[in-house]
């Protein structure tokens, strides 16, 4: 059913998993989006597994956790149920721990909640204290590299300058392998686009030529790494359904892992993005589209 709108509690009543990204979802900048609270305490109580999946490398999965709390989504820690954040700072720290080992330490175009998730898993961060701001040409062509860097690592960085991305460029164009959160050109906080990762990255890509091995979402990597901590058999994926704001991450994510999606207008994307090239260059069309999470038939 190409693009149709639903409501809230046909989700409920269809699906027993969700995956469900946050900002522009459940929050947009400081605050809780209107009816998101109370949709997601509604699947807590009928016992509906859920999955917060969010691109936002800022935190810690446990950060994330105890973010939602604050705005009054306390997760159930035991139940039938199985309820778990997942940051894009964590499918990248697991990523670099499982795919390569030998990676022990990295440099870091991001926020402390990457380099301290990284450091969780037993890799060394460089790049977080980095407070100087330029870098001379001298001092460019002579700076000594780190042998024991193996790769760089990029995620949203709010303190991103000129030096940071010139002593990054320099490890690629050496050999680093080339890793990214996701890749984001930007948030909506209430209406206004804010620059993020893929911003970094288009600046990284355009020096050296590179392109890097994105992590989050779209990457049905993720959806992989349920199954293997908490079990998602084949045939539970049809009772599964991605929400998200961004056609380009939630629902390709949810497309590449084979599973429902659901566009909610309350983010990055409007219904009509669906069939713009631009915003839908693969032509991925959701399974569902809903105003905003809480569209609960009562309030209609």
């Amino acid at each position: 059913m190409e693009g149709t709108e639903t409501y809230f509690e046909d989700l409920v009543e269809k699906y027993n998993h969700f995956m469900i990204d946050c900002d522009g979802v459940l929050l947009s900048g400081t605050k809780a989006i209107e009816g998101s609270v109370e949709a997601v305490n509604r699947l807590i109580e009928q016992k509906k597994s859920c999955y917060f999946i969010t691109n936002s490398s800022g935190r810690t999965s446990k950060g994330l956790r105890e973010k939602l709390d604050k705005f009054g989504i306390s997760l159930p820690e035991t139940g039938e149920a199985t309820y778990c954040c997942f940051s894009s700072s964590y499918t990248t720290s697991l990523y670099i721990k499982q795919e390569y080992p030998e990676i022990k330490k990295v440099f870091v175009l991001g926020e402390k909640g990457l380099c301290d998730q990284l450091e969780e898993e037993g890799i060394q961060t460089v790049g977080l204290d980095i407070t100087e701001i330029s870098i001379e040409p001298e001092e460019y062509e002579n700076y000594e590299l780190d042998e024991d860097i193996q790769a760089v690592v990029v995620g949203y960085d709010q303190n991103i300058n000129y030096r940071k991305l010139s002593i990054a460029s320099l490890y690629l164009q050496n050999g680093r392998k080339f890793i990214a959160c996701n890749p984001d050109m930007f948030d909506s906080i209430h209406g206004r686009p804010i620059p993020t990762t893929g911003v970094t990255i288009e600046a990284l890509t355009y020096i050296t030529g590179l392109k890097p091995y994105i992590c989050g979402k779209p990457n049905p990597h993720i959806v992989n790494i349920i199954d293997k901590e908490f079990g998602l058999p084949e045939e539970e994926k049809a009772k599964t359904v991605m929400i998200g704001d961004r056609l380009t991450t939630d629902i390709y994510l949810a497309h590449n892992a084979g599973v429902d999606s659901c566009l909610v207008l309350t983010g990055c994307n409007t219904a009509e993005d669906v069939h713009n090239k631009e915003e839908n260059p693969d032509k991925i069309i959701p399974t569902h589209v809903m105003p905003r999470l809480g569209h609960f038939r009562e309030s209609a």
